[in-house]
């Protein structure tokens, strides 16, 4: 099993607690989706210690949508100082302030294999973007970062630029939906700002300012670099997303399955959920009834089995 799917779920605490000690006697896994799960800063807490592991396999892990705050954003960012396998974090839709980011900034500054960062819809403001400009003028592994919505203003948009005169391995930085344009500075003035920066930059291929601005460097055509990309969906993907009242049984049925064969990923993601794989493609299960943190119990006895 490589690549577990529980997206938009009620597993809570309690059941990322029961996850993380999954991860703790599973070599196997590379991918979990976890966004929309209401773990808190308790789920968090127990993610983090899964991922601090010397041994952690994981280098995809969505957290999205999981009403995690500094706490949790703070347990997260120390369990990354030394962890070697994670490549993409997503933490969009949480309650992560400039604190947090803070926190995030001395992990960027030590880690040495994440590469994609999602902190879209949090509030980190101009503070928490100057700590992401620390960041990149350290990093060299980062190559997507995403800071859309997150009420950054000419101040954070400028440390920003600056911080990419610096970096030269970054590739996309996005900043949709911040505050640049709406305090009295001009869209036009921002894109000129990195305009100007690109100039210095070869390595970075896209700033988007908003849904229509978009800077692309012209100057370098550099292949875009291998990316997570999620394993093909063949018959080594069992799915359960079949119309049944029982989800006990979904879950035995699933665990039977596991007798006959590994499968390379396992699709929980709860019914009605629209679900965004590796890969971005969504696709829309057919009933509505989430699962809770029993589901996350029955997935932490399958992968513990594995080992």
């Amino acid at each position: 099993m490589k690549s577990i799917l529980l997206t938009g779920n009620k597993i809570g605490h309690k059941g990322a607690e029961s996850l993380a000690g999954a991860l703790l006697c599973n070599k196997s896994l590379v991918s979990i989706s976890l966004g929309g799960n209401i773990i808190g800063d308790k789920g968090a807490e127990s993610i983090a210690g899964g991922l601090a592991r010397w041994d952690c396999s994981l280098k995809t892990i969505y957290l999205d949508r999981n009403q995690i705050s500094d706490n949790g954003a703070i347990k997260l960012a120390c369990a990354l100082k030394d962890n070697d396998s994670l490549e993409r974090l997503e933490l969009g839709g949480n309650k992560i302030s400039f604190m947090g980011a803070e926190s995030l900034e001395i992990t960027l500054k030590e880690n040495q294999a994440l590469q994609v960062i999602g902190l879209d819809n949090n509030m980190i403001g101009d503070e928490g973007a100057g700590c992401f400009a620390a960041a990149l003028m350290v990093n060299k592994t980062l190559q997507r970062v995403d800071l859309s919505s997150n009420n950054i203003g000419k101040g954070g948009a400028e440390s920003l630029a600056e911080s990419l005169r610096m970096n030269k391995t970054l590739l996309e930085i996005k900043l949709i939906g911040n505050n640049i344009g709406n305090d009295g500075t001009s869209i036009l003035e921002m894109k000129s700002i990195f305009a100007d920066v690109l100039e210095d930059n070869c390595t970075i291929q896209k700033v988007q300012l908003t849904k229509q601005v978009i800077l692309q460097n012209h100057k370098k055509k550099a292949a875009l670099p291998e990316m997570i990309q999620s394993l093909p969906r063949t018959s080594l993907e069992l799915s359960l997303q079949v119309k049944t009242k029982t989800q006990d049984y979904k879950i035995a049925a699933l665990e039977a399955e596991l007798d006959s064969y590994k499968p390379e990923i396992v699709d929980l993601t709860a019914d009605g959920t629209k679900r965004s794989n590796i890969d971005g493609n969504h696709t829309n299960p057919p009933s509505k009834r989430p699962r809770t943190e029993n589901a996350a119990r029955s997935v932490e006895a399958l992968l513990c089995r594995e080992i």
